[in-house]
């Protein structure tokens, strides 16, 4: 009783530190999907306006989400430099998104999106398509975005990235929850030459 009483601490320990790792590496992997997903979708969908291609990449980041057990945060789609993994100056998911750089979305929006492009238009008439202050795209309006394979002066098409936070609650009680993220950068399929 004495030897299990000392050495039964640590193999719970052990134990339910296993059982965490493993559900904190489940919604690791969800959370990469969901960002390839949609970056993805938002490169075949390139300036998109019906419908809108943020919309489309929301509708394929929320297809994928099915296995994470811990909950979105925000998800921000921005213009990236190149390859660069670096989120433009001010597009956090405090903000709401920067003008030209990128767009910032809450989980209440994420919540919102419609499996159907006509069923979201119905319910959310001014949500996408760049109408100003009540769209949830304006910052970087998707019909700006730069698909041309001669657009950015030679340089070609723009380069679009997605970024997500989810927040992991324990599962065990044994230790802390965790903030998860991930991010996402592939270049807009060339549309035109």
């Amino acid at each position: 009783m004495v030897e299990f009483a000392l050495v039964a601490p640590l193999v719970f320990l052990i134990l339910f530190g296993i059982i965490e790792f493993g559900f904190v590496f489940k919604d690791s992997l969800t959370l990469t999907n969901m960002t390839r997903s949609g970056v993805r979708t938002g490169a075949a969908a390139g300036n998109a306006a019906n419908p809108s291609a943020d919309y489309q990449m929301l509708s394929a980041i929320k297809a994928a989400s099915g296995a994470l057990s811990g909950q979105i945060q925000g998800v921000i789609i921005f213009k990236a430099t190149g390859n660069s993994s670096t989120l433009p100056p001010g597009c956090t998911i405090a903000s709401s998104g920067v003008a030209g750089q990128c767009n910032v979305y809450t989980p209440t929006e994420l919540s919102d999106v419609q499996p159907t492009w006509t069923a979201q238009l119905s319910q959310f008439p001014d949500s996408f398509g760049c109408a100003g202050a009540a769209s949830w795209d304006d910052d970087w309006c998707p019909s700006s975005r730069i698909v041309s394979q001669s657009g950015n002066g030679g340089a070609g098409p723009d380069y679009l990235g997605i970024y997500i936070v989810a927040h992991h609650s324990n599962v065990t009680g044994f230790f802390h929850s965790l903030t998860l993220n991930d991010e996402s950068i592939m270049r807009l399929e060339p549309q035109t030459s």
